[in-house]
């Protein structure tokens, strides 16, 4: 017992002594570090190629406050620029501009730079771009190929969407470097409203995404048949819910070229990104950081754009039935939302004035 109280009495002489020799002024920060932050999605279906190139920050000051500095967030003599190989050989280089731009008021500071090009990229499957940021005397690098274009399958010229009974299915073959995809159905309309001024009708096109959810692929290489599914009541239930009121509106008529597949697609990087980043749902909270830039933090990779049917072919039209019930069913009809479509045949005799 007396071997137990020497202990204990030698152990809060030495918590007494370390206590008495600790200091008030405790400074959590680190000594300051240079880390880069780099975001950029490239894709040959864009027309421009924005880059973010952006930095941590470490002060004495509130962080809420420090993040309202530009200078606490971006270069102020950053330069960025794109190399492409094809075949390991270079064929271009594209210096990016940097843009100056105004985001809305918040946390961060309202100056937002980017860096943006609006060359074209190949569609060669051998091209692979090279990412190259010079910033506070470092270079900042990272690589990538490109998703290419590929095939919507089982696509059918007319479609059938009215109730439970009616569904619109198609499949595609996954490119190399894709691991993740959204499928979007398009639908095409027209309003037909009353210009108060002028007394007379305007009629504008207008268009509802109808997303059906994420797919993913076993892997990068290429090559899995995907599919998706629209039932024609999830179609009518979605049209309902999410089409806006329009002021003055007369009819609603749906458009000859009524239906487009959008698939955005990621690649492998962006889908590992996304696990590695998304809220943890488990005990486990903390995730290991995913980034593919060298000298710095996140994510340089590519994404595609899949539109279907490619122009000039025709787009799907809704079937007869289909447009009967937008005009008359109990979702959309009268005596549901009552969204004002025409009817079917109706539909049809004027499509050369809406096509």
């Amino acid at each position: 017992m007396l071997k137990f109280a020497k202990i204990k009495l030698t152990l809060l002489i030495a918590a007494t002594l370390f206590l008495s020799q600790c200091k008030n002024d405790f400074d959590v920060n680190d000594d300051w570090k240079d880390i880069s932050v780099i975001y950029g999605l490239i894709s040959s279906t864009d027309s421009i190629h924005y880059i973010r190139v952006s930095k941590a920050f470490l002060g004495d000051e509130d962080a809420y406050t420090m993040a309202q500095v530009s200078d606490s967030l971006y270069y102020q003599n950053a330069t960025v620029k794109i190399e492409e190989r094809i075949s390991g050989t270079l064929t271009n280089t594209f210096n990016c501009v940097k843009i100056d731009t105004i985001r809305e008021p918040g946390v961060f500071a309202h100056r937002n730079f980017v860096f943006a090009t609006t060359a074209a990229l190949s569609t060669n499957p051998e091209a692979t771009y090279k990412l190259i940021v010079f910033a506070n005397n470092k270079e900042i690098t990272s690589e990538t190929s490109l998703i290419q274009d590929f095939n919507v399958l089982n696509l059918a010229g007319s479609v059938n969407l009215h109730a439970s009974s009616g569904k619109l299915t198609f499949q595609w073959k996954t490119p190399a470097m894709a691991r993740i995809f959204e499928p979007v159905v398009r639908f095409f309309y027209y309003d037909v409203t009353l210009n108060t001024s002028t007394s007379l009708n305007d009629t504008t096109l207008k268009f509802l995404d109808i997303p059906l959810g994420s797919k993913t692929s076993n892997t990068k290489l290429g090559g899995e048949l995907l599919g998706a599914e629209l039932i024609g009541s999830s179609f009518l239930t979605t049209i309902a819910n999410i089409m806006p009121n329009t002021p003055n509106l007369i009819k609603r008529v749906a458009a000859k070229a009524s239906i487009e597949i959008r698939i955005s697609v990621g690649s492998d990087d962006m889908y590992t990104y996304i696990q590695v980043t998304q809220p943890a749902s488990g005990i486990i909270t903390e995730r290991p950081a995913f980034t593919n830039i060298s000298n710095g933090l996140g994510l340089f990779t590519s994404r595609y754009l899949k539109v279907a049917p490619k122009f000039p072919s025709p787009k799907p039209f809704l079937s007869t039935k289909t447009m009967d019930s937008l005009a008359l069913g109990v979702i959309t009809g009268p005596a549901g939302k009552d969204l004002k479509f025409m009817k079917g045949t109706d539909t049809q005799n004027i499509w050369n004035s809406f096509p």
